[in-house]
């Protein structure tokens, strides 16, 4: 899980999320690909909610 601190950091989060979804995609895991595309979703839509929850890559 990765928190984030009442909006600190948002930018950092959306970042890493929007790496890992281009790193999944660039491995053809288009799967979590759109996963990691739903969390951005969801931490842009509801920057109030102190939690957000990233799938771990299947190796």
């Amino acid at each position: 899980m990765i928190f984030s601190d009442s909006g600190r950091g948002t930018e950092e989060l959306r970042s890493q999320i929007d790496a890992r979804m281009m790193d999944a995609s660039e491995g053809l895991n288009f799967e979590l690909a759109a996963k990691m595309r739903d969390v951005i979703a969801g931490l842009e839509s509801s920057l109030g909610n102190n939690e957000f929850t990233v799938p771990k890559a299947a190796n």
